[in-house]
Order: C-alpha cells, then sequence, then structure tokens
C-alpha cells in the first residue's frame, strides 16, 4: 500500500495522520516506510525519534558557461524558462537559485560553450524510530528553493522498496511540492478541519487531486462529531469520510509532548485503526 497524506493548508493534522497511521501499520506487523516530504519544515522525526540517522547531501546540476566558446548568440537566455540565464553587458549571467536543473539550455547550444557543475540544495537523512518504522525526511536548505528536487531524490528511495506500507506526509497547500509529492501514490488521504477556512482550502486540495486522477478520501481533525459544514461538501462531491479525530485536550497534551496518540490513549487507537482499514478498503477496490 502506497499512500499519500495531504491537506489544503498548514495546521490541520496532516502530519499527526500520518505518523499516527504509520505506528498503526507497524502494530500490525507490516512492515512500514514513512517519508516526511515536507522537506521545508520537517517535523515527522521529532515524533518517531530515529535512531542511528544516516545522511546524505543532496546536489543538483546547474549550468557553467565556457565564455571562450560562448558566440553569445543566446539560444541559452531564449530557452531558458525561468530567467535564471540572461546577458547583462554581452555577458552571460546565471542566476543559481532561479535555475530549475533542466538542463535545456546544455541541449541547445550549439558550440558546447555550457557544462554542469553540482550545487548543494538540501540534506536527505534515514532512520528507524518508533515501532521500527523506517522514516527518511529531507530538509532544504536555508535560501534554497527547489523542493521539489529534494522530494524527487528521497522518492527515490522506494525503488525497489520490500516494505508492506509506505506513507508520505506531503507539504501543505497545493503546490509544485505538493504535485511531485503525491503524483505516485495509489491513495491520498486529505486532512481537513471543520472550519470555513478548512472548508475552502480543501475544496483546493480536491480540485488538484482531482486534476491529477488520485483517488481520494478525507480525515476530519479537531471533530466535535458534528460537522455539517464539511459533510455536506463530502456528500455533495461523492467524497468517502475516512473517520474523524476528536478535539481532546488530552490528544493536544499528547501531542505537544512528542508522543504519538495511538500509543497513549486507546479510544484515539481505535479511531484510527478504523481509518486505516477504511483506507486499506479504498486501496484493494
Amino acid at each position: 500500500m502506497y499512500i499519500a497524506i495531504a491537506s489544503g493548508k498548514g495546521g490541520t493534522g496532516k502530519t499527526t495522520v500520518a505518523v499516527n497511521l504509520a505506528v498503526v501499520s507497524a502494530l500490525l506487523n507490516k512492515r512500514t516506510r514513512l517519508l516526511d516530504c515536507d522537506v521545508e519544515e520537517p517535523d515527522v522525526h521529532v515524533f518517531m525519534k530515529p535512531e542511528d540517522v544516516e545522511e546524505k547531501a543532496v546536489n543538483v546540476k546547474i549550468p557553467v558557461i565556457d565564455e571562450q566558446k560562448c558566440t553569445k548568440c543566446g539560444k541559452c537566455k531564449d530557452i531558458c524558462e525561468f530567467s535564471s540565464l540572461v546577458f547583462l553587458n554581452d555577458k552571460p549571467v546565471i542566476f543559481d537559485d532561479m535555475c530549475h536543473s533542466c538542463m535545456l539550455c546544455l541541449r541547445v547550444c550549439p558550440f558546447d560553450a555550457i557544462t554542469l557543475k553540482d550545487k548543494k540544495i538540501g540534506t536527505l537523512r534515514s532512520g528507524y524510530g518508533v515501532n521500527n518504522v523506517l522514516l527518511d525526511y529531507g530538509l532544504l536548505d536555508i535560501g534554497q528553493v527547489a523542493a521539489p528536487s529534494i522530494i524527487s531524490q528521497l522518492k527515490d528511495r522506494l525503488k525497489n522498496d520490500t516494505n508492506n506500507n509506505v506513507i508520505l506526509d506531503c507539504p501543505p497547500g497545493t503546490a509544485c511540492s505538493v504535485v511531485e509529492s503525491v503524483k505516485d501514490a495509489e491513495f491520498v488521504v486529505l486532512v481537513t478541519e471543520p472550519t470555513r477556512f478548512g472548508l475552502n482550502d480543501l475544496k483546493l486540495a480536491v480540485e488538484l487531486m482531482r486534476s491529477l486522477e488520485k483517488k481520494i478520501g478525507v480525515v476530519i481533525n479537531r471533530s466535535d462529531d458534528n460537522d455539517p459544514l464539511i459533510e455536506d461538501y463530502l456528500n455533495k462531491e461523492n467524497i468517502n469520510l475516512l473517520g474523524k479525530i476528536p478535539y481532546l485536550k488530552e490528544a493536544a497534551h499528547i501531542y505537544s509532548e512528542g508522543d504519538i496518540l495511538v500509543k497513549k490513549d486507546s479510544g484515539l487507537h481505535s479511531r484510527f485503526l478504523t481509518i486505516y482499514s477504511k483506507i486499506t478498503g479504498e486501496v484493494e477496490s
């Protein structure tokens, strides 16, 4: 099973759902791998507490122009969609932070004046955490903007993966980093809260997932078990409600201590087990 946990905005409880589903999976004796794809602000490791963490630098390719070979024909500049390559005073200038490493400039240069160099943009980390869940997470370097590149390299670790279940904790929102995170998932769980802001951002997330032709279901966090605002929308759009996580002071306390809900509260364990079972049914259907 390969699922992604996403949300239309931050703060809905997406990471809470991802972490607890991973632990439920492990408690069911499933080999489980959890990826934190929120590489700008990763926090899954706070709860999973991985040990013996391995670390690897993430590099991308950046063009370098040999001015002795460059004839200033401008083909490289013209093909760059991100204006990361310009000519100033008839001299080629590359803005590394704007480059998306597409390498089109290299391909169109008729004089082989462009080569590539490595540029570090972040770090990948990996280690086994709570209940022997394998956690992989990335961290984007300060000042860098290429989050999708780190997410892509993070997901490359899934090639030939032998774990029964893979769970991705996506970045919040609906930007490119979310698209990169969910594009290979079998099923996407959207986490929302029963407010008008929550509904608005849920609609944006649903629109994105439908454009990507993803199977989806919804979890309502901080619920008081009477959430007509969200449920009326789900019924209208024929979207399955996977479950609700109640608005409990005890849950907030467990979370604030960096602990995991399903290991501290039997009632919450039961709710997450039900959500897990419904997701499994959706994936297998």
